[in-house]
């Protein structure tokens, strides 16, 4: 709320998202927009309290031209102009995209019940920690026993609580 443009806009086959309240990134944008001369000579969007202030009108001049491209068209372009740019995918062009799959971001584990199912991989990378899935999330209750265990319940009382359905 406090820089302006920052957001999402439309592209000619989905959303991108835009970061470009600074000075400098303003410019660039605009620039890279095409549309530089028409925004940068206007004195209500030269400083980012009157882009604040405008910023629906703003963002609407905005939109009129990235509608006119596709998302990789504007990542390219803004990429090479300098501007924070990115595109807002859905669920399966998340797991298409090449970096994605470098990262692995979608391990195939093995489910007892579904056999083999991919899932969302770990959002942290270390260095010198090994980065497998092993296992698919644990179904309810599945380690109940064991953790009753380590708390130092018996068998016999854990098969009374399972008898009683305590748990």
């Amino acid at each position: 709320p406090t820089g302006a443009p920052t957001g999402v806009f439309k592209a000619k086959d989905g959303l991108i998202n835009i970061q470009a309240a600074t000075p400098h990134l303003f410019k660039r944008m605009a620039t890279a927009l095409g549309v530089g001369e028409k925004m940068g000579e206007n004195p209500e969007y030269a400083t980012n309290k009157g882009r604040v202030a405008h910023r629906d009108r703003l963002n609407g001049e905005i939109e009129a031209v990235t509608q006119t491209k596709t998302m990789k068209e504007w990542i390219d372009i803004f990429a090479k102009a300098g501007v924070p740019s990115g595109p807002i995918y859905s669920v399966d062009q998340t797991f298409a995209d090449p970096q994605i799959k470098t990262l692995n971001m979608d391990p195939t584990v093995d489910h007892p019940e579904l056999g083999k199912v991919r899932i969302l991989g770990q959002a942290v990378k270390l260095t010198r920690t090994p980065q497998r899935m092993r296992m698919p999330t644990p179904e309810l209750g599945q380690h109940t026993d064991e953790i009753l265990a380590e708390y130092g319940y018996s068998k016999d009382q854990i098969a009374a609580f399972h008898r009683n359905k305590d748990i």
